[in-house]
């Protein structure tokens, strides 16, 4: 007896790996002739920027830098003061991902953990940055699957399950540019530390186009020729168009934010500004939600069937929360009238749960304050 199958097909993302790494990449660096000797460190800060991540047969491969600002006591053999040191470590880490392929997409994020130092000599540190890699390998592909069997007396067992259909891929890159003032009163020898944080992140979509806009969030400490310190703060726009055929305000769309290069440099003292360029990568994953009818079990009394299933990982149900929580929690501190500079604030994610009807997030906050004596 001949059987009838009605097949249906529909592009979807399918989930090859996830997984975490963890590195250290080091290096060593020599104090400038112009700066003075190390007595002591006093602390260390840092910006990892990733301009390459590729995906390969049974590998994946992420490129980038870790640039590093180092506080240290210096000595030039008259006076001793707050000085520091700029040093950019290259890395290049390949991690074995089994079942990886030229052709699939990656989703990969890299953040920046404890930078150590080690003084070898007045004239020589070690430095180890710490990096934790998030690795996410998907396969964008067509799948073919059997959603009706068309016999006389045969007996279904079938579900309806909802799916996040791929309906586009893209991505973009955006220059920033931008002068950012001091107080005028201060002459700028060197810049001490910088942080940075990308926020406000939102998206509009509109005329077959996603519109990316979001805030880099950059604060510098930096040392005046007269041996004071201070800090700046400055809000910069990011906007990006991506190209995406067919889409609608409808349709879930994940989306990332990634700095790829930055360059920080002073100005002449008289200018009393800082110059900042930062290139940013844009990408964009959005999904059409599908209704698809899934058979289970076949039987029949006439006919002896044999039904095989085959077991595929991939996004479903995929909706995009955003929230916003606020801490208010005071902290007694024994510094006397020792004047804090800057604040560093350190969100950890300890653990993420998934219930019927919320999600639970466990995060620690660390703060690191930074005072001179």
């Amino acid at each position: 007896m001949a059987i009838k199958l009605e097949k249906s097909k529909i592009a979807v993302n399918q989930v090859i790996a996830d997984k975490n790494e963890s590195i250290i990449v080091d290096g060593d660096c020599i104090v400038p002739d112009v700066k003075p000797d190390i007595l002591e460190v006093i602390g260390t800060s840092g910006v990892v920027n990733v301009y390459k991540k590729e995906v390969m047969n049974g590998k994946v491969r992420v490129d980038g830098t870790v640039i590093v600002y180092v506080m240290y006591i210096g000595d030039d053999g008259k006076t001793r003061g707050i000085r520091s040191i700029n040093h950019t470590i290259d890395f290049s880490q390949s991690f074995n991902v089994e079942n990886a392929l030229d052709n699939m997409n990656e989703n990969i994020s890299v953040s920046l953990g404890v930078i150590d130092c080690k003084v070898i000599n007045e004239r020589k540190i070690n430095l180890k940055a710490n990096l934790s890699f998030e690795i996410n390998i998907l396969a964008n592909s067509e799948l073919e699957y059997v959603n009706n069997v068309d016999l006389k007396d045969i007996q279904k067992l079938e579900n309806t399950i909802s799916v996040n259909s791929i309906l586009g891929i893209g991505q973009t890159k955006t220059l920033v540019k931008e002068t950012i003032n001091i107080d005028s009163n201060d002459n700028l020898a060197e810049i001490l530390r910088v942080s940075n944080e990308i926020g406000n992140r939102s998206i509009k979509v509109s005329y077959n186009k996603i519109l990316a806009k979001a805030d880099i969030k950059l604060k510098m400490m930096y040392l005046t020729e007269d041996g004071r310190i201070n800090t700046v703060s400055a809000k910069l726009p990011i906007m990006g168009f991506i190209d995406m055929q067919d889409i609608n305000e409808n349709n879930p769309c994940e989306y990332d934010f990634e700095i790829k290069n930055m360059i920080i440099k002073p100005n002449s003292s008289t200018e009393h500004s800082i110059y900042v360029e930062i290139e940013v990568g844009i990408s964009a994953t959005a999904y059409m939600n599908k209704e698809v009818n899934v058979i289970q079990d076949l039987y029949s009394p006439s006919t002896n069937l044999k039904f095989d299933q085959k077991n595929i990982r991939m996004i479903q149900n995929k909706s995009m929360f955003n929230g916003n929580l606020s801490i208010n929690q005071k902290e007694l501190l024994n510094i006397g009238d020792e004047k804090v500079y800057d604040v560093d604030v350190n969100v950890v994610t300890n653990n993420v749960r998934v219930t019927d009807n919320e999600v639970l997030v466990s995060r620690r906050c660390e703060f690191i304050i930074y005072m001179f004596f």
